[in-house]
């Protein structure tokens, strides 16, 4: 590996926390309980998603669906492909999709997906930052951990299904093989938890570690030094705007080289984009 090559991945690791020495060398970041890159404060996880980069190989939705377990009928990370225009300027955009760990509004913070569970909140949790700094707040069926990771806890949950359809994104799905913990007659609910197992042992999300034409970056959005806010600060970086999304809240996965056709069309409602001519799919 060369010395460049070594700096870059460096940059990488700093972004969930305080970096380790051996981790630079092998693609880790120190990342125990989500450790903060600011003494005192969470970190601010988020991810950036370069689309000139981007090959279309669907290694990030292959493997996401293997370190996850994720069943057939749902993704925690998808690959949208676009066929648009006529010859001679036709043209094939992709556009990788996940759960954006939305921040939620300015004025109350909280994701959608969050607000309209009837299992949040729950019981109080401690969030332990890198100086020791204990921070406190709820968790529930669905919750939004200091560090901003959406995540999900299966047993107060009763399978309403409210959270799925309050997502903006899409980024929700019923697992057909799980029960929800509160209501065995209802199946559980999936999604992207940006592989908060692997993170917390110090390593990247799976779909940023196999990513072959490495178009995912993974880091901390409150560190201003950090490869995610540096491009962001670098280049016009984007958020998607559903057609759902009322007000903005802050989606903390950004794009940059964005297609504008696609920004509109995913923009649109379906019964718009039905009355087009553009073919939309994922594998």
């Amino acid at each position: 590996m060369s010395e460049k090559e070594v700096s870059s991945r460096r940059d990488v690791l700093k972004t969930a926390g305080a970096l380790a020495a051996g981790a630079a060398m092998s693609g880790l970041f120190t990342a125990a309980k989500a450790v903060a890159a600011e003494e005192g404060k969470a970190p601010r996880l988020g991810m950036v998603i370069d689309l000139r980069k981007c090959v279309g190989c669907f290694s990030c939705q292959v493997s996401c669906k293997m370190e996850n377990g994720v069943p057939m009928a749902g993704f925690n990370s998808w690959v949208k492909v676009y066929d648009m225009g006529e010859y001679p300027k036709a043209k094939r955009v992709f556009l990788p999709r996940l759960c954006n760990h939305c921040e939620g509004t300015e004025k109350d913070k909280v994701p959608p997906c969050v607000k309209i569970c009837p299992e949040y909140p729950k019981k109080r949790q401690t969030f332990t930052t890198a100086d020791g700094k204990k921070i406190t707040y709820r968790d529930g069926a669905t919750y939004k951990r200091p560090d901003g990771l959406i995540l999900i806890d299966n047993d107060p949950c009763t399978g309403c299904g409210k959270c799925i359809k309050e997502c903006p994104f899409g980024s929700r799905y019923f697992d057909p093989r799980i029960k929800s913990g509160a209501d065995k007659t209802k199946n559980a609910v999936g999604k992207c938890n940006f592989c908060q197992h692997r993170i917390e042992k110090g390593l990247e999300p799976a779909c940023v570690r196999n990513c072959v034409g490495k178009a995912r970056t993974f880091g901390d959005l409150n560190d201003p030094n950090s490869e995610v806010s540096q491009l962001i600060k670098n280049n016009p970086a984007k958020t998607l705007k559903p057609p759902k999304l009322k007000e903005d809240i802050r989606p903390r996965v950004y794009y940059i080289g964005l297609d504008e056709d696609v920004a509109k069309i995913e923009a649109k409602t379906e019964e718009e984009i039905n009355t087009k001519p553009q073919i939309i799919y994922s594998l």
